[in-house]
C-alpha cells in the first residue's frame, strides 16, 4: 500500500510538472505571436509606402491632364490605406484647382493601365513578403489573409497562387478541381455546373443530354426527383447527391463550398494541425470527397432513414423529426427541405461543419464534449458570402450568438461555464436551456477573436485535440486562463453588446 501510495503520489507530481511545462510552452509561443500581431500594423505600413508613393505619382500625373475624376478616385484609396499620408493634403489641393476636368483619351487610358498594374503588382509583393513574415510568426490566418489580398492586386502573383491551392489551367490559374475538369474537356456553365464542352450551348438553352438523350431541363429534374436517381454534383470538397432540380443542387453545392473556405480561412490552426509546412501552404485535400445527401421530399428523407436504421424505431423517429444531421458512423450528411427557412440553411451549415471539422480530424464515433462540437459549429453556422461572393463569419460583435449570449447576461439567465463544461450530450441538449449550444458559440467567437485573436491558435489546437478524442483535455492548460477568469472577461466582452 506504502509503495502503491507512494506512486500515485510521484505519477500526480510527474503530471502536474508536465502539464506546467505544456502551459508554460504555450504561454511563451502565446507571446511571442502577441508581439508579432502588435508589429503588423506598422509593418502593413512599411510595406504600403512604395504603392502610397506610386499612387501619389500617378495622381500627379492625372492632375497634369485635368483627369480629376480618375485622380480623385486614387485620392480615396490612398486616404483609406493611410489618412496621415503626407502626399495627400498637396494632391487634394491640386485636384481642387482643376477647373475643367477632362476625359482620358484611350491612349491615355492605357498609360493609366499600365501604371497601375505596376504599381499593384509591388505593393502584392510586399503584402506576399508580409505574409511570409507572418507564417514564421504563427499568425497563420493574417497571412492567409494578406495573401487574399495579394490575388486582389497581382492575380497572377505565383506565390500567393501556389501558396492557396492554385494550379495553372492554360492561361488561367483554377483550383485543383477546376483544373482536373477542364483537362477532362469540361466547362463551367452557371446554374448548371461543370458540363462536356461540346454539350455546353445546348445546356445554357435550358436543355439536358441524359444517356445520350437530349431532353428539356424540367424533364430531366423530373427524373432525378426520383429517389434512385438523384443529382450526382461534385465539388472540390464534397459530392452532393440531390434529388432537388439541378439548379437548386448546384447552388447548395456551391454553398457549402463556400462553407468549407470560410471555416478554412477562419479555423486554419485547427486545419494546419500536424499538417503544416515550412513554406506557406494553404490547401489540404481530404482523401475523398464528403458526402452530403439531400431529399426534395420529406417522405424520401424518412424512407432512408428507416433503411439507413433498419430495427432502430426510436432513432428513426427522432432522426425524422429534423432536418437533417450528420452521421459520423457513415461519413454522411442527410437533409430534407421541408422545414422553412433561414432555420433550414443556418441547421444545413451547423451539420456541415461539424462533417468538415469531423471528417478532418478523422474522429472516431465519439467526438468532442457537446460545448465544442455546439459552439465551433454554431461560430461557424453563420457564415455569409460578401459581395464578392467569399463566404466568412460574421466579424467581431455582429455574430447573432454573440448578440443572443449578451442579452442572457441582461436576463441573468447566463448559464456559468463551469457548468457548461461539464455537460454531457443530455444535459447540453436540454430543452429547458435552449440558449446552451448560443453560449457555447459566442464563447467560441470570442475565443477567436478577443485582443486580436491572442488565444485563438491555442483554442483550436484544444478544439484539435478534443476532436481527436482527448476528452480530458483542459481548455485552461491551452489558454492559460482559469475558467473564472475567463468567465470575467466573456461576460465583459458581452456586456459591450
Amino acid at each position: 500500500m506504502k509503495y502503491s501510495f507512494s506512486l500515485a503520489v510521484c505519477l500526480l507530481i510527474s503530471s502536474l510538472a508536465l502539464g506546467s511545462e505544456f502551459s508554460a510552452r504555450r504561454a511563451a509561443d502565446r507571446q511571442a505571436r502577441m508581439a508579432a500581431a502588435k508589429d503588423l500594423p506598422e509593418a502593413l505600413k512599411r510595406a504600403n509606402e512604395s504603392y502610397l508613393a506610386a499612387l501619389a505619382g500617378v495622381c500627379q500625373w492625372l492632375a497634369s491632364l485635368q483627369a480629376k475624376s480618375d485622380a480623385n478616385t486614387l485620392l480615396v484609396e490612398m486616404t483609406v490605406l493611410d489618412p496621415q499620408n503626407a502626399a495627400l493634403p498637396g494632391l487634394k489641393t491640386s485636384l481642387e484647382a482643376i477647373a475643367a476636368p477632362a476625359i482620358l483619351n484611350e491612349a491615355q487610358q492605357k498609360e493609366l493601365a499600365t501604371r497601375l498594374k505596376a504599381a499593384r503588382k509591388s505593393r502584392a509583393t510586399a503584402l506576399a513578403n508580409l505574409a511570409a513574415t507572418c507564417y514564421r510568426s504563427g499568425l497563420l490566418r493574417m497571412a492567409y489573409g494578406l495573401l487574399v489580398q495579394v490575388l486582389d492586386y497581382d492575380p497572377d502573383n505565383p506565390a500567393a497562387r501556389q501558396a492557396l491551392g492554385y494550379v495553372r489551367a492554360g492561361a488561367e490559374w483554377k483550383d485543383a478541381f477546376a483544373a482536373q475538369q477542364l483537362q477532362k474537356g469540361n466547362v463551367y456553365v452557371p446554374e448548371s455546373g461543370w458540363v462536356a464542352a461540346a454539350t455546353a450551348e445546348r445546356v445554357k438553352k435550358g436543355e439536358w443530354c441524359e444517356n445520350g438523350k437530349w431532353m428539356p431541363l424540367d424533364e430531366a429534374n423530373k427524373l432525378h426527383k426520383e429517389l434512385a436517381k438523384p443529382w450526382a454534383i461534385e465539388t472540390q470538397h464534397f459530392m452532393l447527391m440531390s434529388t432537388l432540380s439541378r439548379k437548386e443542387s448546384v447552388e447548395i453545392a456551391e454553398r457549402l463550398e463556400g462553407l468549407r473556405q470560410a471555416c478554412y480561412g477562419e479555423y486554419l490552426d485547427f486545419f494546419l494541425r500536424d499538417r503544416r509546412s515550412p513554406q506557406m501552404q494553404f490547401t489540404h485535400a481530404l482523401s475523398k470527397k464528403m458526402l452530403v445527401r439531400l431529399f426534395a421530399q420529406k417522405q424520401d428523407y424518412d424512407a432512408e432513414m428507416k433503411k439507413e436504421f433498419k430495427g432502430q424505431p426510436a432513432i428513426q423517429a427522432l432522426l425524422m423529426l429534423f432536418p437533417g444531421f450528420y452521421m459520423q458512423i457513415t461519413h454522411t450528411s442527410y437533409f430534407n427541405q421541408a422545414t422553412p427557412e433561414p432555420f433550414r440553411s443556418l441547421f444545413m451549415q451547423n451539420q456541415v461543419a461539424s462533417q468538415i471539422f469531423s471528417e478532418y480530424a478523422q474522429t472516431g464515433n465519439i467526438g468532442p464534449k457537446p460545448w465544442i462540437g455546439a459552439g465551433i459549429c454554431g461560430d461557424a453556422q453563420y457564415a455569409l458570402p460578401d459581395e464578392t461572393g467569399r463566404f466568412s463569419v460574421p466579424a467581431g460583435r455582429k455574430h447573432p450568438a454573440v448578440t443572443k449570449a449578451a442579452e442572457m447576461l441582461q436576463k441573468n439567465n447566463l448559464p456559468p461555464l463551469a457548468a457548461l463544461f461539464s455537460y454531457d450530450n443530455t444535459a447540453f441538449h436540454n430543452p429547458l436551456n435552449p440558449g446552451n449550444a448560443d453560449v457555447a458559440s459566442a464563447l467560441c467567437h470570442f475565443l477567436m477573436s478577443t485582443k486580436d485573436g491572442a488565444y485563438a491558435a491555442d483554442f483550436l489546437d484544444f478544439v484539435y485535440d478534443s476532436y481527436k478524442g482527448l476528452r480530458s483535455a483542459n481548455l485552461s492548460e491551452y489558454i492559460g486562463m482559469d475558467t473564472a477568469a475567463l468567465e470575467k472577461e466573456f461576460q465583459e466582452y458581452l456586456k459591450q453588446q
